[in-house]
């Protein structure tokens, strides 16, 4: 009983159900060809009855999905599944058996035979809906023993149909033979399984593909008659001889499903249909397309077979396989080329091609030792030859792909089972260690929990020093703000000295605080202040006379010079390095001269960087205890330890929500610092928008389930790859879908669009867009989403989740790569961030962060 029980429920239902669909669908099919070639009621009316057998087990497989319709399986499926049953007997005896009856009389028995099924399917299924023994099972009541004695009696009329109106036929006689004995079976012998019909499951699966063997055999007499008709009328008497004694030999061997016992039996066939004194038939091999299997004839007796001949080795033998007609090679010179496969040359040589869908499969070759060509009717013979080779091969590669997937749905029905087995037992194995696993998981969370609370302490901690260093930042912008005033005014100092009428006297020089140099119109040194000396620790006396292009050798320095002699520019600015100095240096060009104003920024630039080690040292310090917590939060939800309970899961997504959100409070630090000391530069590479999508949401996947919300992916097809920086677009990403899963409510779902722009023509740029669940932000604070903000316990702009400065950095990132982003929102509906980056990156000539200093300035 236990191997009859395997189609009972799990996997091995599952595979029942897709074996009966598998050979529905190739009945199916070839019923609809009978009814293409054959133009016989008899086939439309078996292609009409197949498709409503096919669809009324794709309504049984609809069925046993009892979950989509929240309805227990067993208060559904067993009377369904013997409504399919009989209804499908019904149908198929009606299709073979009534051709020959007169239309009305054919409709009205179908009409007949539906209604009853209908009819009893209605009244077992209130019978058993409103009063169902689930403990006795549905195989006991009457119902089910009606349904039995109806599928019975239909299918012993087909079986007696089958045997009084097709004689000899025996698949079609098994057909309803194996339906009937399954339920009689199924009515007598009823199986503990409580509501399933075991007995006509293991009928259908021995049943339905008979029935397929049967429309395929039927198919292929259609088609032999379709092609020969023509050619057998009026045909020669050698050619009608050759035919005979080819379908006599070749006939006692028709049920070969072996293709190289179907080759020789065609070879031995071929020989004594021509009387050949050398024959061959050459076959491409399946598993090696490269070579070919040949077999050579002489007196109608196999006398050579050579396996897997490899086609580099011999080209003749190539070019043979991209014909499309017979021919018929002469050429001495040609001909010799065979005598390495035959073993002799002949002097005439007939090679016809065998083709399936106008793909070759391999060759059919006549040799003669004479040089008389074949006769007409010896080449129509080889032509016959070679198409019915093609129907046998075709029938043979058939039956061996259904037996290959028959025994690979057979291994893996016999793997799940083994796997299901080894399930239980680790299972088991499991369940007595809960205990144990359980609390030893509390006692890992206990401690990870207290972790969690020191790492809030540094946090605030972190935040504290974050804020000081704010303040310092502060500070500098301020020092910045008052020495872009002092330069303004310096600049206008310098371009009166400039436009004054020869050189300007040492003390009005010297009472400027910054170092200045007067030079004429060629760059050539004139004057300089004691702050040069002073800032340079050079004497006046060395550089005075030499040319500006003679200072420093730095590329900057160049450049503005360049722009002032040769562009004709009137102001430029430098950043230079002079004498382990750090030097900002302001060009001024009149008709009389140039004036050069240089600034000492060595302990502001210095500052930063000290600024900017402090902030890298103290991430890495919190960095490090955080990577552990994270490995063990992650070792503990793969169960790797022991299993989690619902509870305790949702702790440790928590956890590690949180440690997330703090290594991302960390990256948004690393980042101020870099953009403020205009460190940040891009790594661009080819970057596929699909993997990126993927990495953002494995980012974020934590925080989405403890959130529980849901993010709804829509990519476009066919997006070429962009040149961006992978990381940098990562992390806007992750910023985008972690601000939206802020601000949406549990059991939301958050949209993700990506497209390209333009919609037609040559795409342009790459949008990405992210639309959250939350109540919008108001049209008076769009304009400050993207600005610098941070707020511990909740959001300055309300119906935004962002809190510190991960969109100001957004922003900054996007027009790094030269692209837009803005916000779109409607009150109660959510809010929409849109991304714009260009697929071609093109270098600027410089950061738009530079843009903006030299903007201020």
């Amino acid at each position: 009983m236990g191997f009859i029980s395997l189609l009972s429920q799990g996997t091995g239902a599952f595979f029942y159900h897709l074996l009966v669909l598998l050979a529905l669908e190739s009945s199916l099919a070839l019923a609809y060809a009978l009814n293409k070639h054959g133009r016989d009621l008899r086939f439309t009316l078996i292609s009409r009855a197949l498709t409503g057998v096919f669809a009324l087990r794709l309504l049984l497989l609809l069925g046993s999905a009892s979950t989509l319709l929240r309805v227990p399986s067993a208060l559904i499926l067993p009377p369904l599944e013997r409504f399919v049953e009989l209804t499908t007997l019904i149908l198929l005896v009606w299709a073979f058996f009534s051709a020959a009856v007169q239309p009305s009389l054919r409709r009205a028995l179908l009409l007949a035979g539906v209604t009853l099924s209908l009819l009893l399917g209605a009244y077992s299924f209130v019978q058993w809906y409103g009063h169902p023994d689930l403990g006795l099972g549905y195989n006991h009541t009457p119902e089910a023993l009606v349904w039995a004695g109806w599928n019975t009696l239909i299918a012993v009329m087909g079986l007696w149909l089958a045997v009084l109106t097709t004689g000899a036929n025996a698949l079609l006689g098994g057909v309803f033979l194996v339906l009937a004995l399954g339920s009689a079976a199924q009515m007598l012998l009823p199986v503990p399984v409580p509501h399933t019909p075991l007995w006509n499951r293991w009928a259908n699966v021995v049943a339905y593909p008979l029935l397929a063997a049967y429309l395929y055999g039927l198919l292929l007499s259609v088609l032999t008659r379709e092609e020969h008709v023509e050619e057998i009328e009026g045909m020669p008497l050698p050619e009608a001889r050759a035919l005979l004694r080819y379908f006599t030999v070749t006939s006692r061997n028709a049920a070969l499903l072996d293709p190289a016992s179907v080759q020789e039996n065609y070879l031995v066939g071929l020989a004594r249909a021509l009387q050949a004194e050398r024959c061959f038939i050459a076959l491409l091999d399946e598993e090696t397309p490269d070579a070919l299997n040949l077999m050579i004839a002489e007196n109608g007796k196999t006398i050579k077979r050579i396996d897997k001949l490899p086609l580099g080795e011999r080209p003749f033998l190539a070019e043979v396989l991209n014909l499309k007609s017979q021919i018929i090679i002469q050429d001495p010179s040609a001909v010799r080329k065979w005598a390495s496969v035959l073993g002799e040359t002949p002097k005439t040589l007939v090679l016809q091609p065998v083709l399936s869908r106008e793909e070759i499969v391999g060759f059919i070759g006549l040799c003669s030792s004479t040089s008389e060509p074949p006769a007409p009717w010896q080449r129509r013979v080889l032509g016959t030859i070679a198409n019915q080779l093609r129907l046998a091969l075709e029938k043979a590669r058939l039956y061996q792909a259904l037996e290959r997937k028959v025994e690979a749905l057979a291994w893996q029905l016999h793997s799940k089972d083994k796997a299901l087995s080894r399930y239980k037992a680790i299972l088991e194995e499991h369940k007595s260690r809960r205990k144990e696993d359980a609390e030893l998981v509390q006692d890992r969370i206990t401690f990870l929990e207290q972790r969690v609370k020191e790492l809030e302490e540094e946090k605030s901690i972190l935040e504290k020093e974050l804020e000081k260093t704010r303040k310092q930042a502060k500070k500098l912008e301020s020092r910045t703000k008052a020495q872009k005033a002092e330069i303004k005014n310096l600049k206008d100092q310098l371009r009166s000295l400039v436009e004054r009428e020869g050189p300007a006297s040492e003390t009005t020089i010297e009472s400027i605080p910054c170092g200045v140099i007067l030079c004429d119109a060629e760059g050539k040194i004139l004057q300089a202040n004691k702050q040069v000396e002073r800032i340079l620790g050079w004497p006046a006396r060395e550089f005075v006379g030499q040319n500006l292009s003679s200072f420093t050798d730095d590329p900057e320095w160049k450049r503005a010079l360049d722009s002032l002699l040769e562009e004709g520019a009137e102001e430029a600015t430098a950043v230079v390095e002079i004498a382990s100095r750090i030097v900002k240096a302001r060009f001024a060009r009149s008709e009389k001269g140039i004036a050069v104003a240089i600034l000492d920024l060595t302990e502001e630039i210095q500052g930063q960087r000290n600024k900017d080690l402090f902030l890298a040292s103290l991430a890495t310090d919190v960095r490090n205890p955080m990577t552990a917590i994270m490995g063990y939060t992650d070792l503990l939800l793969s169960e790797s330890v022991g299993l989690v309970g619902d509870m305790q899961r949702r702790f440790l997504l928590r956890i590690k929500s949180n440690i997330e959100r703090l290594n991302k409070l960390l990256n948004d630090l690393l980042n101020v610092a870099a953009v403020d000391s205009g460190q940040l530069r891009l790594q661009i590479t080819n970057v596929n928008p699909t993997e990126l999508v993927d990495e953002a949401l494995l980012t974020v996947r934590a925080q989405m389930e403890s959130a529980r919300v849901q993010v709804e992916v829509d990519i476009q097809e066919n997006i070429p790859p962009a040149e961006l920086d992978f990381e940098r677009c990562k992390y806007i990403l992750t910023t985008l879908l972690s601000n939206a899963i802020a601000c949406s409510p549990p059991e939301s779902i958050i949209r993700l669009e990506v497209r390209t722009e333009p919609p037609e023509g040559e795409p342009e740029f790459l949008r990405i867009s992210v639309t959250d669940a939350g109540g919008g932000i108001p049209k008076d604070e769009l304009d400050r989403v993207f600005t610098r903000f941070y707020r511990a316990d909740q959001a300055l702009i309300r119906g935004l989740g962002e809190k510190g400065v991960g969109l100001a950095l957004v922003k900054t990132l996007v027009d790094l790569h030269g692209g837009r982003v803005w916000a779109e929102s409607e009150m109660g509906a959510g809010t929409t961030f849109v991304v714009l980056l260009p697929l071609r990156h093109y270098r600027l000539l410089g950061s738009s962060l530079e843009k903006g200093e030299e903007e201020n300035a």
